[in-house]
């Protein structure tokens, strides 16, 4: 405060000076700039100003970078599961999928339907057994592949994996779990005629109905050639 008022105190000296000696009106005005500068230097209000690059990242009050938009830093990133080999093999069979796909449960995925099973046939068979019968397929399944099937959309974890539930219990062929599912049921002769129409599917034929075995006649007319006998009279 001191050192503050002797620099006043000069200042206005010099004013003094000045305006007895009839100095310049420029100069009176430097003179009042001057004492301005003097009292910001000494106690005055500061201003701060930032200067340098306006695209600089921002920071935050923890000194770190500030997320500038899109997606937050760390979040989880979900991918599409890939289907399973048998459902990819049906997709890509453009004459097995529609007779697929009208079998399937309502709301039920290709890919889930298929999930667990060995190989093609033994899913079609399943599909066709369960619509013969009128048993869940949900339960069909379960039973032979230990795998509950999901109706609707299929939760995913953050690597995309498809999360169904498993069971524990044994797996069943088609013909046990037929017989534990439908036990009024004759479960060798309905696996056998599953299988059957699974075969038909497969080949690229049409399936003859829920329960009636596809028969292939041939009506082929036999024709006998007889040789020609000569009579040979000898005189």
């Amino acid at each position: 405060m001191r050192g503050c008022a002797i620099g006043v105190a000069t200042v206005l000296g010099v004013l003094a000076v000045a305006h007895a000696s009839g100095a310049p009106a420029p100069l009176r005005a430097q003179g009042v700039g001057t004492i301005r500068a003097s009292a910001q230097g000494h106690g005055g209000p500061k201003g701060t100003t930032t200067h340098g690059n306006p695209h600089a990242p921002k920071t935050d009050s923890t000194g770190g970078t500030a997320p500038t938009g899109g997606t937050t830093p760390g979040a989880p990133k979900t991918a599409t599961p890939p289907i399973n080999p048998i459902a990819q093999k049906i997709s890509s069979n453009h004459g097995l999928l529609p007779k697929v796909t009208g079998l399937l449960p309502k709301e039920m995925s290709l890919d889930q339907a298929s999930l667990g099973y060995k190989n093609q046939g033994q899913f079609i068979a399943a599909l066709h057994v369960s619509r013969n019968l009128n048993i869940p397929y949900a339960d069909l399944k379960t039973a032979m592949t230990g795998i509950t099937p999901i109706v609707g959309p299929v939760p995913t974890t953050s690597t995309g994996t498809s999360t169904t539930p498993t069971s524990s219990a044994p797996r069943l062929s088609l013909g046990q779990a037929i017989h534990k599912l439908k036990p009024t049921a004759d479960s060798t002769t309905e696996a056998t005629t599953g299988e059957r129409q699974a075969r038909v599917d497969l080949d690229g034929g049409e399936s003859s109905g829920s329960a009636a075995k596809t028969t292939k006649t041939a009506d082929a007319s036999k024709t006998t050639t007889k040789p020609s006998t000569t009579a040979t009279t000898r005189q």
